[in-house]
């Protein structure tokens, strides 16, 4: 709790705010990919003006679509903080661990939140042709498809009948999809001095 609340601090919010994560994986973004946003955006508006949100953008993402979206971030969230710069596994699972929900299309960092039991709302609202059903596949996020379903999934974190079928949902995807391991370097030199003895 209180990394949380120093994590929290440091992005220059209040130590008990509300804080969503949009993980953003393009390097590059399209019209469309940038209209998309702004309609996440708004949605997370219309469902609490009282929440504070942080951008993540991937390392690579050009400077003209950062300025553009942080613009866009700016007028429409009052609580913003927005991230460009590479942080690391470990700093992308502290934002993970503080926030309320993390927002994203198909990012990686949904693993984290999987294996954490933080909840994942997935959209695919517009078509930008960029794999975006990744997490409706893996059955492991309150997708959406329009606005709508994403304001509906942003109202479900409020309920705990909801939020429990979601984790039980991760759980699952988990066993399905990710490898929990304390050691994967000595995994794979296993596997490798395996390989070689043969």
């Amino acid at each position: 709790d209180l990394k949380k609340k120093n994590l929290l601090e440091s992005l220059g919010f209040s130590g008990d705010d509300r804080m969503f994560a949009l993980f953003l994986s393009p390097s590059k973004f399209t019209e469309t990919m940038i209209k998309e946003i702004k309609l996440v955006l708004s949605a997370i508006k219309d469902y609490s003006e009282e929440v504070a949100v942080c951008l993540k953008f991937h390392p690579k993402t050009n400077e003209n679509d950062i300025s553009q979206i942080t613009e866009l971030l700016k007028s429409l969230i009052d609580k913003h903080h927005t991230i460009k710069d590479f942080t690391g596994d470990d700093y992308n699972l502290d934002l993970v661990l503080s926030s309320e929900a993390i927002i994203q299309k198909q990012s990686t960092i949904g693993y984290m939140a999987m294996l954490t039991g933080i909840p994942i709302i997935s959209y695919n609202i517009l078509d930008t042709e960029y794999g975006d059903d990744m997490y409706k596949i893996l059955g492991c996020s309150f997708h959406s498809e329009s606005t709508k379903e994403l304001k509906n999934n942003l109202i479900k974190l409020d309920d705990e009948t909801e939020l429990r079928k979601l984790l039980e949902q991760q759980k699952h995807a988990c066993k399905r999809f990710c490898l929990e391991t304390d050691s994967p370097l000595e995994n794979f030199s296993e596997v490798v001095s395996s390989f070689l003895a043969k």
